[in-house]
């Protein structure tokens, strides 16, 4: 998957070889890491372009705020046009971090509305459920649920420069239509698009290794 992530012209080259006998591949080593990375890359504010391929990374900016269902995700990681990877991480908080995180939520909240008392403005429907869900949200967790961050990272990756604009517009639309909203990576393209390869690669973790 990384080998044709970086070079989507090798497909053909990689299916043959994982389609021989193990025993007839050459040096019966079939494909390893050295074989992975790219020959060439080079990392544009808005696209990461390597090897064969064009891609372009967005992050998770705000998650659905209506009731999350089980197809919530099914047109953003539904086959399109362009070859697309989705990556979902999850970080859960230790229990004593989680209570005061959903209390501080409640709390923002709260001093939200009454600021807007105060001040004589009507509170929207909007503020009225955040309210609503952050009370709920510490409701279940004294209940005993988890709580957890989560991150989404999305990579679409086209073989012409002049298919990036459609492929872009594509991807953004699936996400509207899973009613999640998606900010591109601008300057981050290459560390984004690393996100969505099955190796564990979570960013926030390298932002805390790596603050410099």
């Amino acid at each position: 998957m990384v080998r044709t992530a970086f070079d989507p012209a090798a497909r053909g080259e990689v299916n043959r070889i994982l389609a021989q006998p193990r025993g007839t591949r050459p040096g019966d080593q079939g494909l390893g890491w050295a074989d992975a990375g790219p020959v060439g890359a080079d990392e544009q504010p808005g696209h990461y372009q390597h090897d064969s391929g064009i891609s372009v990374t967005w992050a998770w900016h705000e998650a659905p705020r209506q009731n999350v269902t089980a197809d919530v995700l099914a047109r953003l990681v539904a086959p399109g046009h362009y070859p697309k990877r989705v990556s979902l991480q999850y970080r859960p908080f230790p229990a004593a971090e989680a209570t005061r995180v959903l209390e501080a939520e409640v709390n923002a909240a709260q001093f939200r509305a009454l600021y807007k008392r105060r001040t004589g403005r009507d509170e929207t429907a909007r503020d009225s459920h955040d309210q609503a869900r952050a009370r709920q949200a510490a409701a279940e967790e004294a209940a005993g649920a988890g709580v957890c961050l989560v991150s989404l990272y999305v990579t679409v990756t086209v073989a012409s420069a002049a298919d990036l604009p459609r492929a872009a517009a594509e991807t953004e639309a699936a996400a509207e239509s899973s009613k999640i909203r998606l900010r591109r990576m601008t300057y981050a393209q290459a560390a984004g698009w690393a996100a969505t390869l099955p190796c564990g690669i979570c960013p926030p973790e390298l932002a805390r290794r790596m603050p410099r």
